[in-house]
């Protein structure tokens, strides 16, 4: 497992950075307070869970009723220069067979942006506060918040810095960005008596990014130079820096046929330094076929210092029918496959994503790694994917298969995931639906050396869409899941859940 223990080295540390970030947040907030237009929705949410286990326990399951009530609001402010948002939330768990786990779960995002200078410079600060679910290896745990595992994860963010923006004609465009950013994880309450799952974190960022985009006066070969610096220092005082510089473009063969290419060099220092972390050239030659609306094809080659990269992707829809295909394979090292090895992602009471700065956008939060040994592997990832509408009814399917198979010297860091997933939606009427999904899962977890760990979960749902403001849905799930030599991979739960959403105005 993930070693324990990092999370309290600076706890007070911590709580400061995570004090100036929700101070610099409620700041940009006020400093916009007199700009455009402002719009305030209140809104509540109450969860009620029935399940046979609710520890997720392989030898004692314990039933509970967990109630979780969500009052909350959405705040927007817009104006010519200045616009900010706060989404705040506050959920409250209440165990009727086990009060001891009774818990608050407080969670919120805070953005705000101004442009200082039209048309030349703007700056952004943001601070995050929720909660995620732990993956270990990066095979998610199929489990809720009301399940008590200590696999839940209370993740702040804060981020800040300009951004300068300058156009110079027809010659392109230039952008220049730097940002400060924190992030920091803390383990949530583990069992009596157990250690929690979860790891705790602080990595603190600083990325500079700098891009030109040719402009008009290269139309038919449009270029992107850019250069990347991101120094990511840990709790245990370790840094990693990443720098990448590349050179990006395209060229119209016909209309049809669109033919790209990259080259860049690559220069890392990490604090694990390792076999396999070796710095040096890339490059990348492809081309995308679009023939008709209905039809795409991108396929490349290239290659990355210590091994050949693979790509093809295929998508087609006709009528009631899309269908997409991906499959990769390159090289990589471990070292790599580490900042993949992430919190499973989530979103707040309301159905927002909890976006994560760090992570491009994507809701998604990178951990401490590990510092396993860093070879050479062969990555294989295959994606299907197919829609089908028909009336009242859509089915969707999706099969992927992602494996890691090491070709230096450390064998037993093979791993694999394959999932597939099985949703079926039918439309009663205007406001109700009901739908059936299945999962099955099958990973090989990094390293354990163990049997593969299978899970399945299944079930119903019904939905129904009472007014604007109110809505409900009830569902089950029953999950099943064995192997993988861990007892936290290996348990059965019957779950029965009601949900109630409403907004005020």
């Amino acid at each position: 497992m993930i070693p324990q223990g990092v999370a309290g080295a600076s706890h007070s540390g911590l709580q400061r950075r995570r004090e100036v970030g929700l101070v610099a947040g409620l700041m940009l907030l006020s400093a916009s307070a007199g700009a455009g237009e402002w719009t305030f929705t209140p809104r509540t949410a109450s969860t009620v869970t029935l399940t046979d286990n609710v520890l997720l326990s392989a030898r004692n399951p314990q039933p509970d009723l967990v109630t979780q009530f969500t009052p909350g609001f959405l705040l927007r402010g817009d104006g010519a220069r200045l616009n900010a948002s706060a989404n705040v939330a506050l959920t409250r768990l209440i165990y009727l067979e086990n009060s001891r786990f009774d818990r608050n779960l407080p969670q919120m995002d805070l953005l705000g942006r101004a442009i200082l200078l039209p048309q030349w410079l703007e700056a952004e600060a943001a601070f995050n506060r929720g909660v995620q679910m732990f993956a270990p290896a990066g095979a998610p745990m199929q489990t809720s918040l009301a399940n008590v595992t200590g696999n839940v994860a209370e993740v702040s963010s804060f981020r800040a810095g300009p951004t300068l923006r300058r156009r110079f004609a027809d010659l392109g465009e230039l952008l220049l960005t730097y940002r400060y950013s924190v992030t920091e994880a803390q383990p949530g309450e583990p069992l009596p008596g157990t250690a929690p799952v979860g790891v705790g974190l602080s990595v603190t960022d600083n990325l500079w990014d700098g891009r030109f985009t040719t402009g008009d006066f290269l139309p038919q070969l449009p270029l992107v130079f850019s250069h990347q610096l991101r120094e990511s220092t840990f709790v245990d005082g370790g840094t990693d820096r990443l720098r990448t510089t590349s050179v990006q473009g395209s060229y119209p063969l016909t209309r049809q046929l669109r033919l790209n290419g990259t080259y860049g060099v690559d220069q890392n220092q990490f604090r694990n330094q390792g076999f396999g972390a070796i710095d040096g050239p890339f490059w990348q030659t492809g081309a995308t076929w679009t023939p008709n609306q209905r039809l795409n094809l991108t396929f490349g080659y290239g290659r990355r210092f210590f091994g050949d990269n693979y790509s093809l992707d295929f998508s087609w829809t006709r009528r009631r029918f899309a269908f997409r295909a991906g499959y990769t394979e390159f090289a990589s090292t471990f070292s790599s496959r580490q900042e993949d090895v992430r919190f499973v992602p989530t979103t707040d009471p309301f159905g927002n994503p909890i976006i994560d700065p760090l992570a491009g956008a994507s809701p998604l939060v990178i951990f401490n790694r590990a510092g396993l040994i860093q070879d050479v592997a062969i990555q294989r990832r295959l994606m299907v994917d197919l829609r089908f509408e028909h009336r009242l009814d859509t089915v969707l399917v999706s099969v992927s298969s992602d494996q890691m198979e090491a070709i230096t010297r450390n064998r037993q860091t093979n791993q694999a995931m394959r999932l597939a997933n099985v949703i079926w939606r039918r439309q009663l009427s205007p406001q109700a639906s009901v739908g059936v999904s299945t999962l099955y899962m099958n990973s090989e977890l990094l390293g354990l050396g163990r049997e593969p760990n299978t899970m399945v979960s299944l079930g119903p749902d019904f939905s129904y869409q009472f007014s604007a403001r109110l809505a409900a849905n009830v569902n089950y799930r029953y999950t099943d899941s064995s192997g993988g030599g861990l007892g936290l991979l290996q348990f059965t739960e019957n779950r029965l859940v009601g949900v109630l959403n409403y907004s005020f105005f």
